[in-house]
């Protein structure tokens, strides 16, 4: 386990522009844990098979110790999945998220000659459509380590469009939103620091920030569909519990002199001087995707609805990404 100055050490060293090839010949990794999700699988999986078609890409699934059906889930899906490699690991229950998603993480590192884009994901949230495609094509121009897309935040009947460029200013994204090169990630492929129980991503933002690290954002690619549940480990049912633990968070980050400028007094909220080293590009010209896979306004009169239905609302619309023979999951 590194100590965060370490991590501090490594980040500092890969904090530079990348090559990230001329086509997308070297593939995607998708990496997931999973933890009692065989409701929401499903569709899961549904949005990563319509978001990867066409390319290159294997599926690491971690299951961390679920006692319903989410491993049968995930092997019913192998048998479906168009992944060129589809693997399921079973692992005793990790001490907390930031442990159990390292363990898939670790698992995945032999892939990492044949693949250099990855895409982590989570198990309750659904892919956006044009998070791979549309943010490598990105990637190849900028160079960037990480790219970032734009979210969209879904509780109950609320459903809420997350920019990416202020989404990098506030550090209000996650893992799920993002293209990171295989650089990022340590050689003992502990990228989250296991000492924290909760919000090891917004940990992760912040160190990232304390060394400046190259990011660009990528406002027209909907990267996730983020579903916000309360009774999670990172938003417990309890409010007062919720107010703990963000200011026992809080306090961890100041110690470790890892608060963000804009939680430091004096720092406007807004002003994102400070933050990831944002790439300074119109990245519009560099989009020659398919207008499916472009974020557009969300109306009244949109509903929550699956990822199979939006892929047949985008069919509908003429704005598939993907032929209409080439709908099977």
């Amino acid at each position: 386990m590194r100590t965060i100055e370490e991590r501090q050490d490594f980040f500092k060293k890969v904090n530079k522009r990348v090559d990230w090839g001329t086509s997308q010949d070297n593939g995607f990794l998708v990496i997931m844990s999973a933890r009692n999700e065989e409701d929401f699988l499903p569709k899961n999986f549904e949005s990563i098979e319509s978001a990867m078609r066409g390319t290159k890409w294997t599926m690491v699934f971690a299951d961390d110790y679920s006692v319903d059906g989410t491993l049968a889930v995930a092997k019913k899906y192998r048998e479906k999945s168009r992944a060129d490699h589809f693997e399921i690991l079973a692992f005793d229950k990790a001490k907390n998220v930031a442990t159990a998603k390292n363990k898939a993480i670790k698992k995945s590192l032999k892939f990492f000659d044949e693949y250099q884009s990855i895409l982590l994901h989570d198990a309750d949230d659904l892919m956006g459509v044009g998070r791979a495609k549309g943010l490598f094509q990105v990637a190849q121009k900028t160079y960037s380590p990480l790219l970032v897309g734009s979210w969209e935040y879904n509780h109950s009947t609320q459903r809420i469009d997350k920019g990416a460029s202020k989404s990098l200013e506030q550090l209000t994204f996650g893992p799920w939103a993002t293209l990171m090169h295989k650089n990022m990630i340590p050689p003992d492929g502990e990228l989250f620091y296991e000492e924290r129980d909760i919000h090891e991503d917004l940990l992760l933002w912040r160190e990232l920030v304390k060394c400046k690290f190259l990011a660009a954002p990528v406002d027209d690619i909907v990267a996730a569909h983020y579903n916000a549940r309360v009774g999670t480990t990172s938003k417990p049912r309890e409010k007062q519990d919720r107010f703990d633990e963000w200011a026992s968070f809080k306090k961890f980050l100041k110690d470790n002199e890892l608060l963000a400028p804009f939680e430091t007094e004096g720092t406007p909220p807004n002003n994102p001087s400070g933050n990831f080293d944002l790439d300074k590009i119109d990245l519009r010209q560099f989009l020659d995707i398919p207008d499916g896979f472009v974020a557009r306004e969300v109306t009244e009169d949109d509903d929550l609805i699956s990822i199979s239905e939006i892929q047949e609302k985008l069919y509908q619309e003429n704005l598939s990404p993907v032929p209409d023979d080439d709908s099977k999951v």
